[in-house]
């Protein structure tokens, strides 16, 4: 039994002693008398049992953090629920705890609690199945299906209309329409492009070959001619007729590319016609070239060919055995190219002078055809003009 019980302003007190029992003391008014009881615990649990039980409980006297207990359930497992009552007996704090089972956790109860779940992804499943099923699977054949689509085919959805969604069997409809109308167009592009072909090529023999006539009449009334200058002035008209069928030839060849013409072809060309019209008193007539493949489109290589001969021609009348070096390099603007024709016939004297009045004002249009300056230097001897290119071979 304790020494002293704990104090309260209660004129009871009471006191537990784990596992032995329980202590009551009442004091007078005054405090001159006092008296203790002391409860053993099987007496505590004998007065606590009733006659009758219907059902195992436990019981446990309760005072703060004390607990004195009186009554246990014999087979309890750690993880049996249990339902708990505390009631307060109004006795100096006491309270007692009683314990029961709660009902077991059954199949039923299982089922029961589970049943919103199951039905939860029942209906999760099946929305997910019919959705997956009927839209997300369509939609991605069909996908599949306009994606591998190529310009001239038509697009084959035999799977699509036996889907029950009517607006993804519409759908598929206007894209296999749309396919169908698309294939027609182009099979009546390819027919129109297949014609022009046609055409154009047509025109490229018509006009080669009208200037290959016109360069014959040239050449046969070169050779009837009654003087040597009139054989010498037939010569300068037939090169500037082979410069313009060179330029309508290598055109017609780059063509279908659509790249542009490239300089260094053509104007090697040019230079190789030049030389072999050139008459018996130009045999030391010598041209060296030094260009850089640059491409140009018709317009250009019609003004280049054309401003190359006639600066040729211009030196050939000052100089009939003239050496000519041609050079074509990059410009310091960009997409722009610089074409240069040297030679010491070009350098100022009275020849060049007379000369240059007879083909100035050709070179001058050629220029603003090319839409650049044409400058000369007098000392060297030199033409260049910068001109706009497409890029390089």
């Amino acid at each position: 039994m304790p020494a002293a019980l704990r104090q309260t302003d209660m004129p009871i007190t009471a006191d537990i002693i784990p596992n032995r029992g329980l202590v009551l003391a009442i004091s007078g008014p005054g405090g001159d008398t006092f008296a203790r009881a002391y409860f053993p615990q099987p007496f505590l649990q004998k007065i606590g049992r009733p006659s009758s039980r219907a059902l195992t409980f436990s019981s446990a006297l309760v005072l703060d953090e004390d607990a004195l207990t009186l009554e246990t359930i014999p087979d309890e497992r750690p993880l049996d629920r249990m339902e708990t009552m505390r009631t307060d007996l109004g006795v100096a704090g006491i309270a007692l705890r009683t314990s029961i089972r709660s009902a077991p956790v059954t199949s039923s109860l299982v089922v029961a609690m589970l049943l919103p779940l199951l039905m939860w992804l029942a209906a999760a499943s099946i929305a997910w199945f019919v959705v997956d099923r009927l839209l997300i699977r369509p939609l991605r054949r069909l996908r599949g299906a306009v994606a591998a689509f190529t310009p001239g085919e038509t697009l084959d959805l035999g799977e699509v209309r036996t889907l029950p969604a009517q607006e993804i069997r519409e759908l598929g409809d206007t894209f296999q329409a749309i396919s169908q109308t698309v294939a027609l167009h182009e099979a009546g592009l390819a027919e129109g492009l297949v014609r022009q072909t046609k055409l154009t090529r047509e025109v490229h023999h018509r006009v080669k070959n009208n200037l290959q006539v016109i360069s014959s009449l040239i050449n046969f009334h070169a050779r009837s001619a009654p003087s040597e200058d009139a054989t010498v002035a037939y010569a300068s008209i037939q090169r500037r007729v082979d410069a313009l069928a060179v330029v309508h030839r290598n055109h017609f060849a780059e063509l279908e590319e659509n790249r542009g013409l490239n300089l260094r072809t053509m104007i090697g060309e040019l230079s190789a016609n030049i030389r072999a019209t050139a008459s018996e008193r130009s045999h030391g007539l010598g041209i060296t070239l030094d260009i850089d493949p640059y491409l140009v489109n018709q317009d250009v290589a019609v003004a280049i060919a054309f401003l190359a001969t006639e600066t040729i021609e211009l030196a050939i009348s000052c100089d009939p055995a003239a050496q000519i070096r041609i050079v074509v390099k990059p410009a310091d603007a960009p997409e722009r190219a610089l074409l240069r024709v040297v030679s010491r016939a070009l350098v100022e004297s009275d020849a060049f002078r007379e000369a240059v009045v007879r083909y100035g004002r050709v070179m001058e249009g050629l220029s603003r055809q090319l839409r650049s300056p044409l400058h000369h230097d007098p000392l060297v001897g030199a033409y260049e003009i910068a001109f706009t290119v497409k890029g390089r071979d």
